[in-house]
């Protein structure tokens, strides 16, 4: 494909919907011509027809809609590139009742006149063939999201027309022709998600006495682990893929000064400075500083999730049993502190094939409690190597957004016909909205709500019962909660396999095993997770029903 062809291929934005040369700076978006004359269309087009064997079919039912639409123009499949803060939506995917990005999105479109006035119902997003790389959940952001469509493109200032529709938390970077099967979220191959913390949140001198595992239990962690302390948190797990956590790097306890870091006692005065939900502790109170040794430190507890591993316990209503429940995760890792208005904060990057409901929030949960000692050192490799159901925290959503989305595979078998997708074609752009829209809601919220600072008072064994996770994976005994009643208060496994035994009980006391296995299913399917009858043939049949329906809630969930 040649060069001048290939940099036609992807649309940057364009404020004012003008030709610009390169050479603008990280806020001044710039425009380039619009994809290609006719004729070079019509090159690329028959070269997809003879790859995709789709091209007759496409031409065919373009002439037919050209006869009969009010709005007789040809419509083109693009992947569109956007970012947006999530803060007031309730999330990516359209849910009718409430205020979604996709909604705001389909709107802008149409009334820029990418979508024509017949597609622009509620049947308009099948019609377009409409697909997003990742449906975030409520309140999570994103910076490389992907969506696919049919687009119409004769307008040249189309871009500028349809940011000019949506509001400043929603911004299109651009866009690029794509092949007649392009489907945002099924040629995915990876994505990257971004959790960023206030730096304060990782001095110990901030953690409360009242959080810290007890010492009777023989299984307290301090504030820096050693290498023994590394060694436990993989001693249970059996995946190759998930490097042993150690702290050389981190340095010796003994070393470290009292105020700053590793080995220090935190103060009883600490415990009310975090508890207090109307500011945040700010870190130059107790002089700590995020440095490389920190960093190398939480890197090797997120280093844990590394690998393909069973996520049951970091998700909801999925049964352990489920096949969606084992995900890859390829990588996950600290990279150190940056500032957002002259304060630090800290980025923690994972990279996976797909992620489900909550899960990166749970595993930056429990990652930051074992950080603080709330929890034991292998707490990580127990969540993710027993079929009991653990009740752990999740982090706050404000700190998480969508990165980047990745097609590798894509590009390489189909980027010679309109160019390769990738978000650092618009890499300017990215870090332009990341400065001015992103970073500082995410630091104005926290600030403002004390999100943060409230979380972490409940981040404690006392909320967890971390100390009783190793008991019950070794005797394979689910956990009891405060009120006596087993499972998790989240309503995962435990509860919808304790209300399918009742309901299949009951079922096989009335009717024998057939309606035993009817009554589990329906159980355990209410119930989310799997139910079992005690009767051979009830077991067989309500541990496909009711794990089966319970673990459909998010089989293509993508956070």
């Amino acid at each position: 494909m040649p060069e001048e062809e290939q940099a036609a291929a992807m649309t940057p934005i364009g404020e004012e919907g003008v030709t610009a040369t390169d050479g603008g700076g990280p806020g001044t978006p710039t425009a380039r011509p619009q994809a290609g004359s006719p004729a070079q269309e019509a090159s690329v087009d028959a070269v997809e027809a003879e790859a995709t064997g789709a091209g007759s079919q496409e031409a065919g039912a373009g002439t037919a809609e050209s006869a009969s639409l009010p709005n007789a123009k040809k419509k083109r499949k693009v992947a569109l590139l956007m970012a947006y803060v999530g803060h007031g939506y309730a999330g990516m995917q359209r849910n009718p009742g409430v205020r979604t990005i996709e909604e705001d999105l389909f709107r802008a479109i149409h009334k820029a006149g990418g979508i024509s006035h017949a597609n622009s119902d509620e049947a308009g997003f099948s019609k377009i063939h409409w697909m997003r790389a990742a449906r975030t959940d409520k309140g999570v952001s994103a910076v490389g999201q992907v969506v696919s469509l049919r687009m119409v493109l004769e307008d040249p200032d189309i871009l500028a027309k349809i940011n000019a529709e949506l509001p400043a938390q929603v911004r299109v970077f651009g866009f690029g022709r794509a092949t007649h099967g392009f489907d945002a979220r099924k040629h995915c191959d990876k994505r990257r998600y971004e959790y960023i913390l206030p730096a304060w949140a990782f001095d110990p001198a901030l953690v409360p006495p009242s959080s810290l595992l007890g010492e009777e239990d023989g299984e307290a962690v301090p504030l820096l682990e050693t290498e023994e302390d590394g060694e436990a948190a993989t001693a249970l797990g059996d995946d190759e893929d998930a490097p042993a956590a150690g702290g050389d790097a981190a340095g010796d306890p003994a070393d470290a000064p009292p105020g700053t870091r590793g080995g220090v006692t935190p103060s009883v005065e600490a415990d009310g400075a975090l508890a207090a939900s109307t500011g945040v502790p700010q870190p130059e109170d107790t002089g700590f500083i995020f440095d490389a040794a920190c960093a190398a430190r939480m890197t090797s507890i997120l280093s844990a999730f590394e690998g393909t591993h069973n996520f049951h316990n970091f998700t909801v209503r999925v049964a352990a049993s489920a096949p969606n429940a084992r995900r890859y995760i390829l990588s996950f890792r600290c990279l150190g502190a940056f500032d957002i208005g002259g304060k630090p904060w800290v980025r923690l990057v994972v990279v996976g094939q797909s992620f489900m409901l909550h899960q990166i929030r749970k595993m930056v949960g429990l990652a930051m409690a074992i950080y603080r000692g709330a929890a034991p050192a292998d707490a990580i490799s127990l969540a993710l190597h027993t079929r009991i159901g653990l009740s752990g925290p999740m982090a706050p959503e404000l700190g998480l957004f969508l990165d980047e989305c990745y097609y590798d595979s894509y590009n390489t078998q189909f980027g010679k016909l309109h160019g390769e997708i990738h978000l650092s074609d618009f890499q300017s752009h990215v870090d332009a909205f990341k400065a001015a829209q992103l970073y500082p809601h995410i630091a104005a919220q926290d600030e403002k709500e004390g999100v943060n600072a409230v979380w972490f008072t409940t981040l404690t064994d006392r909320y967890y019962r971390f100390r009783g996770w190793r008991r019950a994976v070794t005797t394979n005994t689910p956990m009891r909660r405060e009120d006596g009643k087993r499972g998790r208060p989240e309503g995962g496994q435990s509860q919808g396999r304790s209300s399918g035994e009742a309901r299949g009980g009951r079922g096989g006391r009335g009717g024998g095993a057939r309606s035993g296995a009817r009554g589990g299913a329906r159980g355990g399917a209410r119930g989310g997770g799997q139910a079992v009858k005690r009767t051979r043939f009830g077991r067989a049949k309500t541990d496909a029903r009711g794990g089966g329906v319970g673990a459909g809630f998010n089989a293509e969930y993508s956070d």
